[in-house]
């Protein structure tokens, strides 16, 4: 995946991206980077894989900082910004991309409140934390990554789909609680890759239930996060569906 940056071209800014050793989370990361962004990320887990991402920053030419953040734990948010800036300056942009995604259809009562707290309560006080911060300053972009589920609602996986479909409302809420001054936008993907195990003929089954008669590519994710994180400030309050129209 290639996002190119002219050499010595002074960097754009500094970006903090929760969930930075996810999947989707170590793509955004890396096209940040490639973009000219130095970027902070946080971890919750993999710890080895937190330290081979931010020596690719560090080899990339721009500042990186790795930390570690469970959204499940009470934090202090405001200081949490402050360490954050003492290692890659003043913040731009906050992307939230870190959730919680239950490997079975079984959510019993422990594990949805974690879900809750992950997707949704967490990411809420951090981006109002952001918020402020931003609007002291004049000027701010908050990005959340969501998922389709947010839309369709999964009963097998309820507690993922309403923390997902809250993550709707909290994009809208917290752009009429910062405008004009800060945008809050999310991308909203659909199935980004080849769901793992599932037999030819269920893939073909999928297939034809996305108008775009395929998976999509973390590529594709990132360019239109890249996009909202550039693009005309009178964007906000959006969600773009990066889903091949299967939210439809």
């Amino acid at each position: 995946m290639a996002y190119c940056r002219n050499g010595g071209a002074q960097m754009k800014g500094s970006v903090l991206v929760t969930g930075g050793t996810g999947y989707l989370g170590q793509a955004i990361v890396k096209g940040l980077s490639g973009a000219g962004y130095s970027v902070a990320f946080t971890y919750r887990n993999n710890g080895d894989l937190a330290v081979e991402l931010e020596h690719h920053l560090e080899t990339s030419g721009v500042r990186g900082f790795a930390l570690r953040l469970d959204l499940a734990e009470e934090t202090d948010f405001e200081s949490l910004l402050e360490r954050v800036e003492s290692k890659v300056g003043l913040l731009s942009s906050v992307i939230l991309s870190a959730s919680l995604f239950p490997r079975s259809s079984e959510e019993d009562e422990n594990l949805a409140r974690e879900i809750f707290r992950v997707n949704l309560e967490g990411p809420c006080l951090l981006a109002t934390a952001a918020g402020r911060l931003f609007s002291r300053r004049g000027k701010g972009r908050i990005l959340f990554v969501l998922d389709t589920a947010g839309e369709k609602i999964f009963p097998g996986l309820l507690a993922y789909s309403v923390s997902r479909a809250g993550g709707f409302a909290l994009v809208r809420g917290l752009a009429k609680k910062f405008g004009p001054a800060v945008q809050v936008n999310a991308v909203s993907p659909g199935v980004i890759r080849d769901p793992e195990g599932m037999a030819p003929e269920e893939k073909e089954k999928l297939f034809r239930k996305i108008p775009a008669g395929r998976t999509g590519t973390v590529d594709e994710v990132v360019r239109t996060l890249l996009f909202l994180l550039e693009g005309p400030s009178y964007i906000t309050g959006e969600v773009i569906g990066v889903d091949g129209g299967y939210g439809l």
